[in-house]
């Protein structure tokens, strides 16, 4: 039940983001375009981590544009969620940190309370690590020389660019001009680019050293991204509809375009099977049924309960 809750609290905070960057319908915009999105339907009938932590950094996100306390100690205590989650992606916790800061009054207080709330995930894990392999800097998956190169980066920048284009449609890089085409007050400047810009761009950077993989699924592992994403499309959607001078006409034409990519989005995943990836671990589970109690099963990963 854990991924499919934790789905439900994605699309909250798609929804959240939405309105804090426009207004309730840029949220209900984006919480729509997540709930059809292919990477977002592929992970959310699978038990990995991609919802789990992408559900903790939208909350993170969510809390840290508040701008005081409480908010400040909320965010932090999602960031450690993310960290115990995913410890690869614990440089994303400056971007929360940073919007903390980016508040008028009492900034260097707040972004203590963050970094006292989110510090005690990185400690657990790399105490973990360090006790489990022998070193804070290296997981079950390996030591970082053995799981990132340089000599990755251009092909997961291509793969990465292209598999969004393709389940996204090409109409969600508009959200990469959203610190062009919205217009907060000038105290929120700097938090609109944080937001928009430059934590997408952050979460790339996360993986485009990392091995390079074949296949759309592994968009999953960008996934912490959709929701700032599909909120700053939104809200760049009834941005042009709020500046248009036929204001009925422009409200038609955004929710025919928001119709067409979801339905795009939905057209993808259902083509794509990310709606049944799970029928082949029953299959496996009735063949093992009828096999000996003592049996030896070798699994790849997924092993389930099944008896090694």
């Amino acid at each position: 039940f854990v991924v499919p809750l934790l789905g439900a609290l994605v699309v909250w905070a798609s929804y959240l983001l939405g309105r804090h960057l426009g207004d309730a319908w840029a949220g209900a915009i984006a919480a729509l375009l997540i709930v059809c999105s292919p990477v977002f339907l592929f992970s959310l009938l699978r038990p990995m981590s991609d919802v789990p932590v992408t559900a903790c950094w939208a909350i993170s996100l969510v809390f840290a544009l508040r701008g005081d306390s409480k908010g400040a100690v909320l965010s932090g205590i999602a960031a450690a969620a993310a960290i115990l989650v995913r410890p690869n992606l614990v440089p994303l916790a400056a971007i929360p940190a940073l919007l903390v800061a980016a508040t008028r009054e009492r900034s260097i207080r707040q972004v203590i309370v963050f970094g006292s709330a989110a510090a005690p995930g990185a400690l657990v894990i790399a105490a973990l690590d360090w006790y489990w392999y022998g070193s804070p800097l290296t997981s079950g998956y390996g030591s970082l020389d053995t799981l990132y190169s340089a000599k990755f980066m251009w092909l997961n920048l291509q793969h990465y660019s292209g598999w969004l284009i393709d389940t996204q449609t090409p109409l969600v890089l508009l959200a990469f001009v959203a610190p062009f085409v919205l217009r907060p007050p000038r105290e929120g400047r700097h938090r609109l680019v944080l937001l928009t810009a430059v934590y997408p761009i952050a979460v790339f950077a996360m993986y485009a050293a990392y091995q390079a993989l074949d296949g759309w699924s592994y968009m999953r592992f960008l996934l912490p991204a959709f929701p700032v994403l599909l909120a700053s499309l939104g809200a760049i959607l009834v941005e042009c509809v709020r500046r248009s001078r036929r204001r009925t006409a422009a409200m038609v034409l955004v929710g025919a375009v928001t119709a067409a990519i979801a339905f795009q989005e939905w057209r993808y995943a259902y083509r794509e099977g990310a709606l049944n990836g799970e029928e082949r671990f029953a299959k496996a589970v009735d063949f093992a049924n009828t096999l000996p109690q003592n049996t030896v099963l070798v699994s790849l990963g997924h092993s389930g309960t099944l008896h090694f």
